[in-house]
């Protein structure tokens, strides 16, 4: 059987490492507190900027949510005006050829927005199936490269 010494230091141990244990979730729970409040701090200051920078900002219920950005507003796509003189671009423009024209214009484009910018430029392919056809005519061109999940871009040396 324990020796109540043993046991004495047995239920020192335990308590110890209680109360340990309880000191560490307070500090925990302190340090989440400070950085919720570093991060609110953050918040207010990014939005801030935001606005300064005349970014258009909403809210719902969950904190902050940008209004989607619009085609003629992302950086890197210059406005359709100026790419889509009339709706006759494309007319009779092979899809590898349009891809090529496109990708000079906007260094890469996800297969959909090379639909839709290939259609609005007057291009009549298979509705159906215009991935499948994007697919095939660039990869008998070799010129493009796929750079994520039907994410193209031309390659480098044409």
């Amino acid at each position: 059987m324990d020796h109540p010494k043993e046991m004495d230091t047995s239920t020192n141990r335990e308590s110890d490492v209680v109360a340990e244990a309880l000191s560490y979730a307070r500090k925990a729970e302190e340090l989440r507190g400070i950085a919720i409040k570093h991060l609110l701090e953050q918040q207010s200051q990014i939005e801030n900027n935001l606005k300064a920078l005349g970014h258009p900002l909403s809210t719902n219920g969950n904190g902050l949510n940008h209004k989607p950005i619009t085609d003629n507003q992302k950086p890197d796509r210059p406005a359709q005006k100026e790419h889509l003189s009339s709706t006759k671009r494309f007319k009779d423009v092979k899809l590898a050829e349009i891809g090529r024209i496109l990708l000079k214009e906007h260094k890469s484009l996800h297969g959909t927005e090379i639909e839709q910018l290939a259609r609005e430029g007057g291009f009549k392919g298979s509705e159906n199936h215009f991935q499948n056809y994007l697919r095939v005519a660039f990869g008998r061109d070799q010129g493009f490269e796929k750079i994520g999940r039907n994410v193209w871009k031309l390659k480098e040396h044409t």
